[in-house]
């Protein structure tokens, strides 16, 4: 079984990796979704189809949007794009051609026996050539070895891909500021807060707290958090359809969701045991939908049940790089006054 590489096993080639000779590195660039490739053209034909399975998990939005996207480029143009945030290296121990070459310059005698005999496959090495930046080296011994580790190992490359890419997509999220006043009010009136981006409004609240609506424009992304006396309910989550779908239709103007394209599961939320209702929203008055998420959790005592939803409409854009933001924003939920 091959096992994680440690980043300390990666020599630091003066030649390679070190930028204008001190620890600087510029800040990266460019689409958090895009893996700017580098391998042989032949080669990477022949792995494409691992390569897309790995990478290319698709979200429905309605429509299927890729995770993550592969553009091929050749060596002579790692300067150009050597400062992109998701760099991949793949090549071939014994290979003649210019990556291959690349890759066995930069990898110790003892990294390449650990890839012979099995032992590493994907080496990821953050903040390589600049900050925030995931660098990525799929070095093996041949062609039909590297098809097998990218399809037995497709699931921990994405997984650890996909962390690197929510970090720094909320590093870079909080960079243009952040709503310091409003997270102080939602700590003293609801006991509890997330993050508020420097360009959301909160645009409804009720009276006993039980309800509040974040929003902001351009395009449309909404996130609220509702709450309700704890209760036994069962525990397929079906009673979470008709609770979302009532709160959208008294809060927002009758959007409903569209139940054929929704579905429930069970995850983990903040260390807690949640149901998760992932699903297309519509609205038959303004013909208007797109994705939404709630998370459905209770707090620590018991006390409540709290909903968190998010949901974007965007015509004509894709809609997973707003929803991810969205997801960010969730997940800094925490509880902060239990007596609320």
């Amino acid at each position: 079984m091959l096992r994680r590489v440690l980043h300390s096993l990666i020599p630091i080639s003066l030649a390679l990796f070190i930028v204008s000779g001190c620890d600087y590195r510029p800040a990266s660039f460019g689409d958090f979704e895009k893996i700017v490739v580098f391998a042989d053209s032949t080669l990477y034909d022949q792995v494409r189809t691992e390569l897309e399975q790995t990478f290319d998990q698709f979200i429905y939005t309605p429509h299927s949007e890729r995770s993550f996207y592969l553009d091929l480029q050749p060596l002579h143009m790692l300067d150009t794009y050597k400062s992109r945030r998701n760099l991949l290296f793949i090549g071939l121990l014994n290979g003649r051609d210019q990556v291959s070459e690349f890759i066995n310059g930069a990898l110790s005698v003892q990294v390449k026996k650990s890839v012979v005999n099995g032992e590493v496959f994907e080496i990821f090495k953050e903040d390589l050539f600049s900050s925030e930046q995931e660098v990525m080296f799929f070095p093996a011994v041949d062609t039909e070895t590297l098809k097998k580790n990218l399809s037995d190992r497709k699931d921990i490359i994405f997984n650890r891909l996909n962390t690197s890419y929510f970090r720094r997509l909320k590093n870079a999220m909080f960079l243009k500021g952040e709503q310091f006043v409003f997270e102080d009010y939602l700590v003293k009136e609801y006991g509890w807060k997330i993050r508020v981006q420097h360009d959301y409004q909160i645009v409804k609240e009720v009276e006993d707290k039980s309800f509040v609506w974040f929003r902001r424009l351009n395009p449309d992304r909404c996130l609220f958090i509702y709450r309700f006396p704890f209760k036994n309910l069962d525990e397929d989550g079906n009673w979470l359809y008709n609770i979302r779908d009532s709160l959208a239709t008294v809060y927002f103007e009758a959007d409903s969701i569209d139940k054929e394209d929704t579905y429930i599961q069970f995850v983990e939320f903040l260390g807690r045991e949640a149901k998760k209702l992932t699903g297309i929203w519509q609205n038959h008055h303004h013909y208007i939908g797109g994705p939404f998420r709630t998370y459905a959790f209770t707090d620590e005592n018991k006390k409540y049940i709290y909903l968190i939803d998010i949901s974007t409409t965007a015509p004509g854009h894709r809609k997973k790089p707003y929803l991810d933001q969205l997801e960010v924003l969730a997940h800094t939920f925490q509880f902060v006054d239990d007596k609320k």
